[in-house]
């Protein structure tokens, strides 16, 4: 069965963006209802509504998020809000790159006149990425290791959360 009148490096980047901004606006809600509740709930948010649709959005666009990670690690965006600026864009080329190779097949059917350009922009353009991947996975490790107490019993570690009396 040929579908050649589908075009799906258009309908795939249009249904999953709008469901991904659905998403993405309905988990915003649900953020500003938990920021109003703040210590309301005892053990945290409960999972369904508040935590499922972050779990539903991430699961259907989980390439996405991965790809976009070292983006968000170089812009320091810190907030929800701030990073969906970042992966609704993401979700969208993820989605029309799935529609072309879906359109052109897995391992495409015409030749490139230019192929020993586009293997070397992608190389230095994939290379680019994991440098900005390794030092921010190394960012992030030197802050944890500085950050994060060791528990030494020669010490009276007290947690941060423990308020300690007068005197």
């Amino acid at each position: 069965m040929k579908h050649d009148w589908i075009r799906f490096r258009l309908v795939l980047p249009l249904v999953f963006g709008f469901l991904a901004a659905v998403l993405m606006t309905r988990d915003y809600e649900n953020n500003r209802m938990v920021g109003l509740m703040g210590m309301g709930w005892d053990m945290g948010p409960p999972f369904w509504p508040y935590q499922a649709i972050y779990l539903l959005l991430f699961t259907i666009n989980a390439p996405a998020f991965v790809l976009s990670m070292p983006i968000l690690k170089l812009l320091n965006l810190q907030t929800l809000s701030l990073q969906y600026g970042v992966w609704l864009p993401a979700i969208v080329g993820w989605w029309w790159w799935i529609g072309t190779r879906m359109d052109c097949g897995i391992l495409g059917r015409r030749s490139s006149r230019h192929a020993k350009l586009v293997a070397g922009v992608l190389s230095t353009v994939s290379l680019i990425l994991l440098y900005v991947a390794a030092r921010a996975s190394l960012g992030e490790l030197h802050w944890w290791m500085e950050s994060v107490p060791y528990a030494d019993p020669s010490q009276n570690y007290r947690p941060s959360f423990v308020v300690s009396g007068p005197g």
